[in-house]
C-alpha cells in the first residue's frame, strides 16, 4: 500500500510539473536565455525533426517506468525490515542509520557553533583554532567519506527513477551527457525541438533571433 502510494505520487509530480517546465523553455527561448541561431547547439535542432515524434511515447512510457521503480524500491524496502527472515539483519542496519544521523546533525550543531567563533564567511577571525578545526574534520571525514560515496550513489539511483519520465530536462550535465559527439540521451533535444517547431512563427521569437 505505501508503495503503491509512493509511485501515485512520483507519478503526479511529474505530470504536473511538464507545464511549468514548457512555459519556462518557452520563456527561456523568448529572452534569449536558451540562444537560438547565435548558440553553438542549435543547428543540431535542425536536424532529424522526427525526433519529436518520440515524444509521446517517451511521456508515457517514462511515467509508467518511473512509478514501477519507485514501487519496487519502496516494496523491497519495507519488505526487507517487515520479513521475519530479514528482519534479523534490517533492524539493526536502520538502528545504525539512525545512530549515524544523529551524529552528523550533533556534528552539524557543533561545527555552527564552531564557524560561528572562527569564521566570518570565509574569513578566518581566529586561524589558528580554525585550521585547527579543520584539521579534525580532514582526518574524520577520511574514514566516512567511504560511507558517504555509498550515500551519494544510493541518491543518484533514486534520482535517475525520478528523472525516467522526466523528458522535458537532462539529467546529466551537457558536458558529461555527450561521448565522442552522440548524445546519452535525446529525449531533452527533442523536446526542446518540439517547443522550437512550435515557436519558430511566433513573432517575438523570429524579431529576438533576428536580433
Amino acid at each position: 500500500m505505501f508503495a503503491s502510494i509512493c509511485a501515485v505520487l512520483a507519478c503526479l509530480s511529474i505530470a504536473l510539473v511538464y507545464i511549468p517546465s514548457t512555459v519556462s523553455t518557452v520563456l527561456k527561448l523568448r529572452s534569449g536565455a536558451i540562444q537560438s541561431l547565435q548558440g553553438k547547439k542549435f543547428l543540431r535542432l535542425r536536424k532529424t525533426e522526427e525526433q519529436v515524434t518520440m515524444l509521446y511515447g517517451g511521456f508515457f512510457w517514462g511515467i509508467l517506468l518511473t512509478a514501477l521503480a519507485i514501487y519496487g524500491f519502496v516494496f523491497l524496502v519495507v519488505f526487507l525490515i517487515t520479513w521475519n527472515v530479514t528482519r534479523v539483519y534490517s533492524v539493526p542496519l536502520v538502528a545504525t542509520l539512525c545512530g549515524l544521523f544523529i551524529t552528523v546533525g550533533f556534528k552539524t550543531l557543533v561545527l555552527t557553533c564552531l564557524k560561528s567563533n572562527f569564521h566570518v564567511a570565509f574569513y578566518r577571525k581566529k586561524p589558528a583554532q580554525a585550521n585547527f578545526t579543520i584539521v579534525v574534520l580532514e582526518c574524520w571525514n577520511l574514514g566516512l567519506t567511504l560511507g558517504y560515496m555509498f550515500v551519494r550513489a544510493t541518491k543518484l539511483v533514486l534520482a535517475s527513477f525520478l528523472y525516467i519520465g522526466r523528458i522535458d530536462t537532462p539529467f546529466i550535465s551537457p558536458e558529461a551527457g555527450e561521448i565522442f559527439g552522440s548524445e546519452l540521451d535525446a529525449y531533452p533535444t527533442a523536446f526542446l525541438k518540439d517547443v522550437v517547431s512550435h515557436e519558430g512563427m511566433d513573432k517575438h521569437l523570429v524579431e529576438r533571433t533576428i536580433d
